[in-house]
């Protein structure tokens, strides 16, 4: 895929609509002042071609995985064609400065299941399935035990200092192989304890822990197959987050009791204290949903809960064993996830809207510490007035505690397109401080072009 980065033209980075104040000024995405030098950079309009009849398919980012630091990343890129409506997937390097683009680069296929995440900055591990060339081609290894799924590591060799050099990566090493009855669906690492979470779904417990660790500089090797913590525990594993020595998980499974079916509870368990320690539980309800688990500074965890035909709750359970509802002014709104800064001091919240043009957005909101605080006040991150990122999926915190964004860009709509997928998606920057007023306080860095629309006669 060609990779355009028009954010490397005079070596500058692109800073979009309200910046703060004092800052440069800004690039527009219709064309604008770059650095208030009077120069005007106009994007061309792609949908000005003569055949009417084209049609267009627009790459997607469908998942990516952030390194510990938060200055590097591997992003799936998913695209469809509009003509034989087959999906191929490919594999992106980033490495990330938060006030200049880095050339990506477009490492090439990879399979649509595969999961990934980082054991260190530079250590990328992938789960992906097995597989064998047969006479009809390459087909994954299955039998009745379940599908063979190898995990390899490979090393990602960035730079963010400029001169910056685009991302490479070495060749896969396989660390072993797993035989799993239902495909994975999230890696976490606990990397104060060298323990690799795989999840998968089913009523098993839905937790393989494998005890993996650096024998020689970046060379990682799994030195026990743990086993299943939860096994014939009748949980279903809903999420699993890790931090430190903890890991934290949602689950739901059934009662029998009189006119109650199921119910939903929030674990942590720390694994300093061994695989078979106890399960520590936060919240647990027959009438309610906890979700999205986040763990904060001094042994703090947030996360969500909602009540049947309610909206979604900021809880939080502070080092004491204190859990409350977090009282928020002027707040009508349901959050889908919970990431703190990296120093704990601050709350992201990633909000849908029912309203178009902005189905979801950002809010910053100072940590309370105590349920004696008083109510805290959100502050939305982009501003409503900011028309550059229409939606955002929050994936991570940069070194400077800055977060990032998948952002959804393109102006081109269904009827556009005439294919149904109008909207391309790429990752930006949201560089706002939470030591300080986020108010204005912040400014829009993009950071991949990945998702160019492609024009298909």
């Amino acid at each position: 895929m060609l990779v355009r980065l028009v954010a490397a033209l005079f070596g500058a980075f692109i800073l979009v609509e309200s910046a703060p104040t004092g800052s440069q000024a800004h690039l527009s995405i219709d064309g604008g002042d770059l650095f208030g030098s009077g120069v005007k950079i106009q994007k061309s309009n792609p949908l000005d071609v003569a055949e009417e009849d084209k049609r267009w398919s627009i790459p997607t980012i469908d998942t990516w995985a952030l390194n510990p630091i938060g200055d590097a990343a591997v992003i799936r890129v998913s695209t469809t064609d509009p003509e034989t409506a087959l999906t191929t997937y490919d594999l992106h390097l980033l490495a990330i400065n938060a006030q200049f683009t880095i050339s990506s680069v477009h490492q090439g296929p990879t399979p649509s299941n595969a999961l990934y995440t980082f054991l260190s900055d530079t250590t990328l591990i992938t789960l992906s399935p097995s597989a064998h060339q047969t006479s009809d081609g390459l087909t994954a290894s299955e039998d009745n035990e379940g599908q063979v799924w190898k995990l390899s590591s490979r090393i990602l060799n960035y730079t963010t200092a400029p001169p910056a050099f685009p991302p490479s990566i070495s060749n896969e090493k396989v660390m072993t192989t797993l035989r799993l009855k239902n495909d994975p669906i999230k890696l976490v690492f606990s990397s104060e304890v060298g323990i690799l979470s795989v999840m998968t779904p089913g009523e098993d417990g839905g937790l393989l822990l494998l005890e993996v660790v650096d024998v020689k500089a970046g060379e990682w090797k799994v030195k026990d197959r743990v086993g299943r913590p939860l096994e014939k525990s009748g949980m279903i594993i809903d999420e699993v987050v890790a931090s430190g020595t903890r890991i934290a998980l949602t689950e739901h499974g059934q009662l029998e009791k009189a006119g109650v079916s199921s119910h939903n509870a929030l674990y942590t368990l720390d694994l300093q204290d061994g695989l078979d320690g106890p399960l520590r539980l936060i919240s647990d309800h027959t009438d309610a949903i906890a979700s999205s688990p986040a763990f904060g500074p001094e042994g703090m965890i947030a996360w969500l809960e909602q009540r049947e035909g309610g909206q979604k709750k900021l809880w939080m359970m502070n080092g004491d064993d204190e859990k409350w509802e977090v009282q928020i002014k002027n707040w009508n709104m349901s959050p889908s996830s919970v990431l703190f800064s990296k120093n704990g001091e601050a709350i992201n919240l990633l909000v849908s809207h029912p309203d178009p043009p902005h189905p979801s957005s950002l809010y910053h909101l100072w940590t309370p510490t105590t349920p004696s605080k008083p109510p805290v006040t959100p502050v939305r991150i982009p501003s409503p007035l900011n028309m550059t990122i229409r939606s955002a999926i929050h994936v991570g915190i940069t070194p400077l505690d800055h977060s990032h964004l998948i952002g959804v860009m393109s102006p081109l709509t269904e009827e556009e397109t005439g294919n149904g997928n109008g909207n391309g998606k790429e990752l930006w920057v949201i560089s706002h401080s939470p030591h300080e007023d986020p108010t204005g306080n912040y400014e829009n860095i993009r950071l991949t072009y990945l998702t160019e629309q492609r024009l298909h006669s």
